[in-house]
């Protein structure tokens, strides 16, 4: 029974040799599949009952024995505990901060000095005494200063002027705003020199808080209204 145990082992080595050395084009399937065949017309039956006990028994891998969880954690059998876990969850340390808000240097000026002579302006704490004033008039308004003015007008309009030589339509003009705002399509058609244009580069805000560069700044006269009730304004 030895010897045939011994003869199964090396024909079942040899067809594996075999299958190595032929690749998978399906002209060799045919040939592999009669060595296979003729290997095993080739081999007596084989009682593997009579085969040593310790070829068929499949021993399992010792296992793994755990530490004792510390005290207040979970074990799980993954071998982490609730502490590993938190510890694994917890964020990253921040980088730094980014300030997004424009508009000047905020905290005092742009050198280091300016700000720390605004820290200590913020931090120190004025005792302030009574002082006597004398009184003043009251500033009063009556119905006859209110006379051609209409105090509730803030609305924005739609004027036409006229500009370096150009009429201009579809002007908007808004009290609300800080700037007078010439878009660039419109300067080029005006013919106006660029040597005229001051370097600008703070941004300007608008409505919906994007900021849009500008390209400089200049003072052009501009006429409002038709003879004989036009207006000339340096803008």
């Amino acid at each position: 029974m030895d010897s045939d145990a011994a003869t199964l082992r090396r024909l079942v080595d040899q067809v594996e040799q075999i299958r190595q050395q032929h690749d998978t084009n399906p002209q060799n399937v045919r040939a592999k599949h009669e060595i296979d065949l003729a290997a095993i017309r080739t081999v007596k039956v084989v009682d593997l009952a009579a085969l040593p006990a310790e070829n068929k028994r499949i021993r399992a891998p010792p296992q793994q024995r755990h530490p004792d969880p510390p005290p207040g954690s979970q074990f799980n059998p993954g071998g982490a505990t609730r502490a590993d876990v938190c510890q694994a969850a917890r964020p990253a340390p921040l980088r730094g901060v980014i300030n997004t808000i424009a508009g000047g240097f905020a905290g005092g000026g742009a050198s280091s000095s300016a700000r720390k002579k605004h820290r200590r302006n913020v931090n120190r704490v004025h005792l302030t005494t009574s002082v006597s004033t004398q009184g003043s008039p009251a500033i009063t308004f009556t119905d006859d200063d209110y006379a051609g003015v209409n105090p509730n007008h803030d609305d924005p309009m739609v004027v036409t002027m006229a500009l370096s030589n150009w009429e201009v339509h579809k002007t908007l003009v808004d009290q609300g705003s800080l700037a007078d705002i010439l878009y660039w399509p419109t300067f080029l058609r005006l013919d106006v020199p660029h040597s005229l244009t001051q370097p600008h580069k703070e941004p300007l805000v608008g409505f919906a808080g994007k900021s849009i560069h500008t390209r400089g700044y200049l003072d052009l006269l501009t006429t409002f209204g038709a003879p004989p009730d036009s207006r000339w304004v340096m803008v």
